[in-house]
């Protein structure tokens, strides 16, 4: 009987530090949020507003972004994330103090934009900025067909990535933002028409009338039958006025003008509507509408150089005199190739004949 109670006495021992033991696996658990942004390759889908479909990594464009973030426990959106910033070094993206996935939320929600030193307001799961300035800086001049959909512009190129609104998966693999330019972007390339026989020299090409001050609103409603994807101007009011200056050549020479097409100007513009006027050719009529002033000279025989400068209305360059309006959506670029073409001053001659002036009376001899 005693052998029996010591048995049972053990067993019970036995059976109380199996309850009192601790789960060890708890720590391991618990991983880390982190993110990331997608690099060099086309996407399922396109940007949000445009018809873009291809993606680079954000670290190409900004070293950093804002995050706002929550997660949903019972129902309830719990705040992770408060314009959180999102740094990248050592070929990734890192942020201080780290925060972990808690595998109780049904979902997490996730909102960025960039870059993170610019003033964005997040509310209602949404951004928004205030009397943004857009400076108009040029990229340098370059020779090529098209430009480069993939330009970086620097800490001017404002950023808002695709929302995230259904996270599921709490692994180690980083939350992936895709990031959409907010921005519009104006492209001017000019070149030379064969029909000059000529030295053609650029010396001025400014577009004048451009609003730079700008408030941008995620949330402003859409016109009826216009689609953020389709392009628009509804999330931007803008306001101001300044000029965009084309680019000099090297050491800020005037750009000699060849056959190949020389982007003068590439640079970013406040999404806006340029509306169509009726100007004069010579600049003696007073604009309300951007325009387009370029001023070159043509060179012959070495020695006779003549100058040009003309004025254009920006919209009418664009649509041919089809009094339509030119859209500067957000996250679209519009590209204007200018071919500077002359008809030759030549001469021909003609003679008046003789007019009769008087005519006397006839005079017979006999």
């Amino acid at each position: 009987m005693k052998k029996s109670v010591l048995f049972l006495a053990t067993a019970a021992l036995f059976a109380a530090c199996t309850n009192d033991s601790v789960r060890e696996n708890i720590a391991d658990d618990q991983v880390e949020i982190g993110f990331s942004t997608y690099i060099q390759k086309p996407v399922a889908t396109k940007a949000d507003n445009s018809s873009a479909d291809r993606t680079n990594g954000l670290e190409a464009y900004h070293q950093n972004f804002v995050v706002n973030g929550f997660k949903n426990v019972a129902n309830s959106d719990v705040r992770v994330f408060t314009n959180q910033l999102v740094t990248y070094a050592d070929s990734k993206w890192g942020y201080s103090p780290v925060s972990y996935w808690d595998k109780s939320a049904a979902h997490y929600s996730f909102y960025a934009a960039a870059p993170q030193t610019v003033d964005w307001v997040f509310a209602n799961n949404a951004y928004s900025i205030s009397n943004f300035t857009a400076q108009g800086a040029s990229l340098a001049l370059v020779t090529a067909d098209t430009p480069d959909a993939a330009a970086v512009f620097g800490a001017e190129d404002l950023m808002i990535a695709t929302d995230i609104p259904e996270h599921k998966s709490y692994t180690t693999d980083a939350v992936n933002f895709t990031f959409n330019h907010i921005l519009s972007r104006l492209n001017i390339a000019i070149s030379k028409s064969q029909s000059i026989d000529g030295i053609v020299t650029l010396k001025s090409l400014t577009v004048n009338g451009i609003a730079n001050t700008g408030s941008f609103d995620e949330l402003a409603e859409l016109p009826t039958g216009t689609t953020l994807a389709g392009g628009t101007t509804a999330r931007w009011t803008a306001s101001g006025s300044a000029t965009l200056t084309a680019v000099k050549g090297a050491e800020g020479a005037d750009v000699v003008v060849g056959a190949d097409k020389q982007f003068v100007y590439q640079g970013l513009v406040i999404p806006q509507v340029a509306g169509v006027e009726t100007i004069n050719l010579d600049g003696t009529s007073t604009a309300t509408q951007p325009y387009l002033n370029i001023q070159y000279t043509i060179t012959t025989g070495g020695s006779n150089t003549q100058s040009y400068s003309y004025f254009y209305n920006l919209a009418d360059l664009f649509n041919g005199n089809t009094d339509a309006a030119l859209n500067f959506n957000e996250g679209w670029q519009n590209n204007l190739y200018i071919s500077i073409g002359a008809a030759a001053i030549s001469f021909d001659a003609d003679v008046y004949e003789w007019a009769t002036q008087t005519s006397g009376g006839s005079l017979e001899v006999q």
